[in-house]
């Protein structure tokens, strides 16, 4: 993920909420802001929109990979009454 923070461009004296472009020494700017405040609060809500659609997508990778036909699974384990119909054991045989 990329951070932005707040920096001062040192030819016109304005605050900018900025990230580092990755691989260089470079900044780019996402804003401008007369304050540090201001630039600082931009700079925030971009960290927090990326962080939230960070989360969002590591949910949407872990709903893909749980198992989704869990009668399958039971089936699979031997947990299932319908097991002998497969040809294994039941649960009351094991018993």
């Amino acid at each position: 993920m990329i951070h932005h923070f707040p920096a001062r461009d040192p030819d016109t004296g304005d605050w900018h909420a900025v990230y580092l472009i990755p691989g260089t020494t470079q900044h780019a700017s996402i804003g401008g802001s007369l304050t540090r405040y201001g630039a600082a609060v931009m700079a925030q809500e971009a960290n927090d929109e990326q962080r939230r659609q960070h989360l969002a997508s590591m949910a949407d990778m872990r709903a893909r990979a749980a198992p989704r036909i869990v009668a399958g699974n039971r089936l699979a384990e031997g947990k299932s009454e319908l097991t002998g119909l497969l040809g294994g054991t039941t649960r009351s045989e094991k018993e």
